[in-house]
């Protein structure tokens, strides 16, 4: 709810939800989460939302009161709750034709991640794409595993993008996405530099380079003339 609140006040040019691997079907998209969703689809304002349990959690719910939501809004037309896979086919998008995603490893018959950094994604969603969309990525069988919607500023994933095994691929695969609903170049031969290698700009108020340190506090602006502290010589104190 606090994440609908913030986006509800701000304005954005982008917005990137991940419902991750939630199985609790109060949990993945509550209705005001869902109302805002729907007025920055209004305004225009591309969105790229994924998760295992999105459409499933949507479609099933009886805490849901509208189970085409997707559908209405995003042009993903759900189908199911396993797509029975956990490679993707990029179709295009980067030079890796598949990916793997999710892949899960069993330890005393319990399934878990196979890497420390991604999940392990059992159920994911599959959808097909409503008229005037299109499947923009499929699973290794074929089923439709994101859908781009039909004025392509919106992109329905159903499975949590943030478990690309591959953590290059990862970032790269989303930064393709991105640009993909921006309307702009995307990259097939990306590496991951390209992206995490940004320089801090010095005069603009942000962290560029995600470091946690703003301009001149940046150690990549501190040496700049203009990030220079000067005290002014106090002639009397018999201090320098």
């Amino acid at each position: 709810e606090a994440a609908a609140a913030l986006l509800a006040k701000q304005s954005y040019d982008l917005v990137v939800w991940s419902t991750g691997e939630t199985s609790i079907d109060t949990d993945v998209l509550s209705k005001a989460q869902r109302d805002v969703l729907t007025k920055l689809r209004a305004d225009g304002v591309p969105v790229i939302i994924s998760g295992a349990e999105l459409g499933y959690a949507i479609h099933a719910s009886r805490y849901c009161d509208d189970t085409t939501y997707l559908a209405t809004t995003f042009d993903a037309v759900y189908v199911d709750d396993t797509s029975d896979s956990n490679t993707i086919r990029t179709n295009g998008l980067l030079n890796a034709e598949t990916l793997d995603y999710g892949t899960c490893i069993e330890y005393g018959g319990i399934a878990s991640a196979r890497t420390a950094d991604t999940a392990c994604i059992e159920y994911p969603d599959y959808y097909n794409a409503a008229e005037g969309a299109s499947v923009l990525l499929t699973y290794h069988n074929g089923h439709g595993a994101a859908i781009l919607s039909a004025d392509k500023k919106a992109i329905v994933a159903g499975f949590p993008l943030e478990t690309i095994v591959d953590p290059d691929m990862r970032v790269c695969l989303i930064a393709n996405l991105m640009a993909t609903v921006l309307n702009k170049p995307i990259n097939t031969s990306c590496t991951a530099s390209a992206y995490t290698d940004v320089s801090e700009i010095c005069d603009n108020a942000q962290d560029d380079n995600c470091d946690g340190k703003l301009d001149c506090a940046d150690d990549a602006c501190s040496s700049l003339e203009a990030c220079q502290t000067v005290t002014p010589e106090i002639c009397d104190n018999e201090i320098d």
